[in-house]
């Protein structure tokens, strides 16, 4: 009878050690619209920011007027939107997986 009751208890304490693991992955995984959307505006901002940073750079090193900075403002701003893009796809993949 003893063996029994052990094995009950030792299922119970497996089944609740799976309950708080499960509840603990949903709190890590599951992301708000608001941290979604400033993850996204800040993947757009810096891809501008850093291609304009390194045209402004190139500009001065090689003394050219503004030519630089704008191909790489273009560039940066088309980077930082293929990462949004991607990170859109990353969280629509994930929320067809549950």
């Amino acid at each position: 009878m003893t063996d029994t009751s052990e094995q009950i208890k030792q299922l119970a304490k497996k089944i609740e050690e799976m309950k708080t693991q499960t509840s603990a992955d949903k709190k890590h995984t599951s992301v708000s619209l608001n941290t979604q959307a400033v993850r996204i505006c800040i993947e757009l901002i810096s891809g501008v920011i850093v291609g304009s940073s390194i045209g402004y750079i190139l500009d001065e090193v090689f003394d050219f007027r503004f030519i630089l900075l704008l191909v790489f403002t273009i560039l940066g701003g088309a980077a930082g939107l293929t990462n949004a893009v991607r990170y859109i796809h990353s969280i629509d993949k994930y929320k067809e997986d549950d």
